[in-house]
């Protein structure tokens, strides 16, 4: 009886140890996965950008509305 118990802790210990290896390698390959998405999607759009955009003003498609002054 105490063999059997011994066996099924040291089991219990390494199934649980084993899960929360995997869970971790999991949740990196995630992350690290997530990283490099955003880092190619920042890269695409620094390219698509042009170098000037950071001084890029709209233009006033509306004239602007001035106060009438009365006379």
């Amino acid at each position: 009886m105490e063999n059997t118990a011994l066996v099924f802790k040291i089991l219990s210990i390494t199934a649980f140890s084993l899960l929360a290896i995997v869970t971790l390698g999991v949740a990196y390959l995630t992350v690290s996965g997530w990283r490099d998405r955003r880092r190619r999607e920042n890269e695409r759009r620094e390219m698509k950008m042009p170098t000037s955009a950071t001084s890029f003003k709209p233009s006033a498609s509306k004239p602007s509305k001035s106060k009438k002054t009365k006379r």
